[in-house]
């Protein structure tokens, strides 16, 4: 009896044994296999370049101080590093240094580096008028395109420059605009009708980031004027404002959100339209990029090198005077365009109406012939289809 007792006793706890290894149906499982926490998304915002005021880009060699960098309202507030060309040493001679700077993450807000200030200008001389430049100037000696002046210059008004120095027809200049009132540059700010039309001593400017806007004609026919750089506000910029210049590249500020660059070549914004190849770019070949469908109203006018020159399926559109008088002696056409949309003067010369845009059109009235059409010389009215 005693003996069935613990056989029983034992059977008993065994059969709990059993019972706590088995599932608890119908109780919620825990799936571990994953314990990693749940990491919270960063919201935070990443500073761009147009979230601080820049100041101090125009300074006299002889009073040379820190770019200022402060941010704006409700923007990072990160410590700020900032590059002369690369170098944290603020530099002390004439000339142009451009300026990057870095900013440390900080609440709400990550870091960002490599942003854009602009260029220090370092200048001999800040002029507050026109006339006290104009007496300083007439004391100088000549000098020539490749050791111009460099000068500040803040004025509000500066329409008279264009008769003064051509008033100094041997002395050349490079002037950076550091006035912030200045909003507009004007039409035919550099150019007129009696002649010189242009400034030929004029080798650079400056333009200031409160311009939005660059009239017509500005800067037309300055043969000493080989770069410029659209500043960030800039929206508008006139036809032929750089027409018939000395304009090897042209660069905008990466903040512009009408404008863009591509290797000295000016663009819209999202390069769905060639707006300028400078008219004295050294390069003999050029493809338009894939992005273009697009090449506006003289783009390509008077440009004085031999360029061949590819043109992209993408390509829909020919504007007018697109490629008047430049010195382009082999196009092909990755594409057809609609007749509509390619201009009738399109590749006219000094000499007259070329026959290019005929015979693209020769064999088919409405789309036109896709290949290679080249002419001897830049004189040339007669083009051949290869």
């Amino acid at each position: 009896m005693k003996l069935t007792k613990k056989l029983l006793g034992v059977a008993a706890i065994f059969a709990v044994i059993g019972f706590l290894a088995l599932p608890l149906t119908g109780c919620p499982t825990v799936d571990d296999g994953d314990k990693t926490a749940a990491v919270p998304e960063d919201t935070s915002s990443i500073p761009t370049a147009g979230d601080f005021d820049i100041d101090n880009l125009t300074q006299e060699v002889a009073n040379i101080a820190a770019v200022i960098i402060t941010p704006k309202d409700g923007k990072s507030k990160g410590t700020i590093t900032i590059y002369y060309d690369g170098s944290k040493t603020l530099p002390t001679e004439i000339g142009a240094y451009p300026v990057t700077f870095d900013v440390a993450a900080s609440d709400g807000w990550k870091a960002a580096n490599g942003l854009s200030a602009g260029t220090l200008n370092i200048v001999g001389h800040i002029f507050k008028n026109i006339d006290e430049l104009k007496t300083w100037l007439s004391e100088q000696g000549e000098n020539d395109k490749d050791h111009p002046y460099l000068i500040g210059l803040d004025v509000n008004d500066i329409s008279p420059l264009r008769e003064m120095l051509n008033n100094e027809p041997k002395k050349y200049v490079s002037i950076d605009l550091c006035s912030d009132q200045i909003t507009t540059i004007p039409n035919n700010l550099f150019y007129g009708i009696a002649a010189p039309r242009g400034c030929a001593t004029l080798t650079g400017i400056s333009i200031p980031n409160s311009v939005t806007s660059i009239g017509e004609l500005a800067f037309n026919d300055c043969a000493s004027l080989t770069s410029i750089n659209i500043p960030n506000n800039v929206t508008i910029i006139g036809s032929q404002a750089f027409s018939n210049s000395g304009l090897t590249t042209i660069s905008v500020d990466s903040a512009n959100t009408a404008y863009s660059s591509d290797n000295g070549v000016l663009y819209n914004k999202d390069k769905t339209t060639l707006i300028l190849y400078p008219q004295r770019k050294a390069d003999v070949s050029f493809t338009i990029p894939s992005s273009v469908t697009s090449i506006g109203d003289m783009a390509f006018y008077r440009c004085t090198n031999g360029l061949t020159i590819t043109i992209p399926s993408s390509v829909a559109n020919i504007g007018e005077d697109a490629f008047t008088r430049a010195y382009v002696t082999s196009v092909t056409f990755q594409g057809t365009i609609s007749l509509d949309n390619f201009a009738e003067n399109t590749f006219d010369t000094s000499g007259g109406n070329s026959d290019l845009r005929d015979k693209f059109y020769a064999t088919d009235s409405t789309n036109g012939t896709p290949g290679t059409y080249t002419r001897v010389d830049r004189f040339s009215l007669e083009w051949t289809k290869q």
